[in-house]
């Protein structure tokens, strides 16, 4: 029906580009099959496409109307919600007594510390920056895990997402790789850093992509920018100078029957009442204290 409605405004149009947004638009599958079939020359999906959209969409109309000419680019990553400033992460932690935070004031020790947790199979709570807009988590309040062993997808389903086992988990891979890894015609690139398209692993790599790779070989995968995030995508080429691979397994940072998680202190809440080896909040390294101490500790690197 989808294709129907699509082949009979192009050909009223003529229009080779197109843009979809409402929840039908969260289809993953149905957009990778619009992608494929090269009926238009450009695709876009608007990241927060459900109801939450509407918000944008009103914001674009008065803009159309009532704006002064100004011109406006290509979308980028929607990293437009609430900060996790280092203010609100140190009163969090203080309140906390079940927990050990280590502060790095090294970003790349921080970055080298989580990726050599997860290259030894931890579960990893990843929280940095602004609050994505939309209903994935694309790389700011993020689960994080190894993607190579399919018992790791079965781990979090069952331990922390706690969730049916049949549902894959997503691969966030470094942009000037995902092609490598993922079936992904050239110039296409740009249609996947919001998480809204399916593409094929590559044969070749779909055992070692155990945790992220579906039954039937397809992957609904995020491409990370350099740019757009600079955190994510340093935390993603060091797991690959590790394990050879710069891909992560990427899941929303929520319990089940949760929002994700939006400040610090629901942050460190789901963490101590999941099953999470640890947290990343800022420049933070968390876990779970392992004494019965009256106070939080907290050290400086």
């Amino acid at each position: 029906m989808i294709f129907h409605v699509l082949e009979h405004f192009q050909q009223v149009t003529g229009a080779r580009r197109l843009c979809m947004a409402g929840g039908v638009a969260l289809n993953c599958t149905v957009n990778g099959l619009i992608a494929d079939r090269g009926m238009f020359d450009d695709m876009f999906v608007q990241p927060a496409a459900a109801d939450d959209g509407s918000a944008l969409g009103a914001a674009l109309h008065v803009h159309r109307t009532f704006g002064r000419g100004e011109e406006r680019v290509r979308m980028g990553m929607p990293y437009w919600g609430p900060d996790l400033t280092e203010a609100a992460i140190e009163t969090a932690l203080a309140a906390r007594r079940d927990v050990n935070a280590q502060r790095y004031d090294d970003v790349d020790e921080l970055i080298g510390v989580a990726a050599q947790r997860l290259a030894a199979g931890e579960v990893v709570a990843w929280a940095q920056g602004r609050l994505e807009f939309g209903p994935r988590a694309l790389g700011n309040r993020s689960i994080l895990g190894d993607p190579r062993d399919a018992k790791m997808r079965d781990h979090i389903n069952e331990l922390i997402k706690q969730r049916e086992e049949f549902r894959p988990f997503a691969p966030a891979v470094v942009s000037e790789s995902a092609s490598e890894y993922f079936e992904i015609a050239e110039g296409k690139e740009r249609y996947y850093p919001h998480m809204l398209f399916v593409a094929q692993t590559r044969p070749r790599y779909r055992d070692q992509l155990g945790a992220v790779t579906h039954v039937d070989g397809s992957a609904r995968l995020q491409t990370v920018d350099k740019k757009e995030n600079p955190r994510f995508w340093a935390l993603l080429k060091q797991f690959e100078e590790l394990t050879g691979l710069p891909v992560l397994l990427n899941t929303s940072f929520n319990l089940k029957g949760q929002p994700i998680v939006k400040d610090p202190a629901v942050a460190l809440e789901t963490f101590v009442v999941s099953n999470l080896d640890a947290l990343v909040i800022g420049d933070y390294v968390v876990t779970q204290s392992q004494s019965d101490a009256r106070s939080i500790g907290v050290s400086r690197r």
